[in-house]
């Protein structure tokens, strides 16, 4: 049963820093993806923020 709690505040704690980690990079993804599109980005977010750093070369100025 503890495996359950431990593996739901893990899956949490990764989905959290996914947001914290795509809303510092960039403010409108949320316009440019929508619903689906949106959740997936966020259960890969490693890759969501490697993909937005490399096509707006480098991270938001200013």
């Amino acid at each position: 049963m503890m495996i359950v709690g431990l593996l739901f505040g893990v899956l949490t704690v990764y989905l959290l820093l996914g947001w914290l980690f795509i809303g510092a990079l960039d403010r409108d993804i949320a316009e440019r993806r929508g619903g689906v599109r949106l959740w997936i980005g966020v259960l890969f977010w490693p890759i969501t923020v490697l993909l937005d750093l490399f096509s707006h070369r480098g991270a938001p100025r200013g």
